[in-house]
Parts: structure tokens; sequence; C-alpha cells
């Protein structure tokens, strides 16, 4: 079983409007400031918060009214880096904005960093730090490990997908072996859709679900 180490840094992207534009936007911008990419099936998800799984509206299944502008693009990426927490923070922030993303600030902390999250916005491109390393960090809006990693198929399950025989950091699983514990718990579904990023088919959706 593979261990992270200490240069891999794990993203988490999602989009709900023009996700495909802004999708292959930030994958452009990522290899400008990292280099090569490693990226998941992207795959498509119901709106919701970061709450626990229990609490969620994930479906048990997708149908092809996922291709709703409202539904979420999301797909998990992972690239080589030795900057530090805070300069990985700035640039996943300027490729969101890169993006069209417009973060409104927050008049309770006084804070720029943003409260525009809310399960049903529209959110042109959101990147998320997952892991970076086996680090653990926690500040005002980053946490490390992310988490969601262990709560929403959506993360979870591109991550098994792209990390299949690596241990969690936190636990002595790997990702397939929580995904499929999830998936078998749950009976969450998750299904990929088609996207072609630079001629390469990344993901492509089940004939029931394609265009």
């Amino acid at each position: 079983m593979r261990h992270f180490s200490e240069q891999d840094l794990v993203l988490g992207l999602g989009s709900n409007k023009q996700q495909a534009v802004y999708f292959r936007q930030a994958l452009d911008a990522l290899t400008i400031y990292f280099g090569d990419v490693f990226i998941s099936s992207v795959y498509q998800s119901l709106p919701v918060d970061a709450q626990s799984l229990r609490e969620s509206s994930v479906p048990k299944s997708t149908s092809s009214r996922a291709y709703n502008s409202s539904y979420y693009y999301n797909a998990v990426v992972a690239v080589k880096s030795e900057l530090s927490i805070e300069e990985i923070k700035k640039i996943t922030r300027d490729i969101e904005q890169q993006c069209g993303r417009e973060r409104v600030k927050n008049i309770t902390t006084d804070s720029s960093d943003g409260i525009d999250n809310q399960a049903g916005d529209v959110v042109t491109m959101d990147i998320d730090c997952l892991l970076y390393g086996e680090r653990i960090h926690q500040s005002a809006d980053i946490f490390l490990p992310h988490e969601n990693i262990t709560t929403m198929a959506y993360v979870l399950r591109p991550l098994a997908e792209l990390f299949s025989d690596t241990v969690y950091p936190q636990s002595n699983k790997t990702f397939s072996e929580l995904w499929n514990e999830m998936a078998g718990r749950y009976g969450v579904s998750l299904e990929p859709i088609d996207f072609v990023w630079r001629d390469q088919v990344i993901s492509a959706a089940p004939p029931c679900l394609a265009l």
C-alpha cells in the first residue's frame, strides 16, 4: 500500500456554472503553477453544503437530470509541490478568481476569505486543499486533511479512483476501502461525465447518461 510523500498535494475541484469551461481553465492554470497534473474522472453531484453524508441529500443514484447547470462537476487532482500552505492557498484563490469566482467579504470576521459556499450558490470554480503529504494543519480556512474526505461522496469517490491503494493518513485503510464502505453503507453512487481536456478523454459517462 502506498503512502503520501511530503510533496504530494491533492486538491478538490468543483463548479456548477459552465462547468466544463471553468474546469479546463483551472486545469490549465494548475499546470502553469505546478507542472504535471494528475486528474481523476470528473463526476456530477447534487449541490450540498459541508455536512455529513447522513444529513445530506446526496442521491443514491444519478440521472440525466444531473446535467442541469445547478449540479456540480467534481474531481480530484494531484500535483507535486514544495510550497508553503499559505502560498498554495494564494495560488488556488488566484485561479478561482481567474475563473470568475467572487467572494463576499465576511462582515462578522472582517475577512476577505468569502462566504459564498452555501448550497445552491453559483460557483464558477472552487478549489479545496484536501491533503498535502501527511501534514496536519488547522487555520481559519484550511484544514488538512480536509474534513470532507470521509463524509462527502464527491470527494471520496475520485480520491479512491486516483489513490485506490494509498492509505488515508488518518486511518489504516486505503481510499478504496473507505469508498467501498461508504458506498455499501449508504447506497451512494456517483457517475462520471463526458469530459475532455487537451484532446485527452478524462472521463466518459455511462451509456444511459451520455448526451
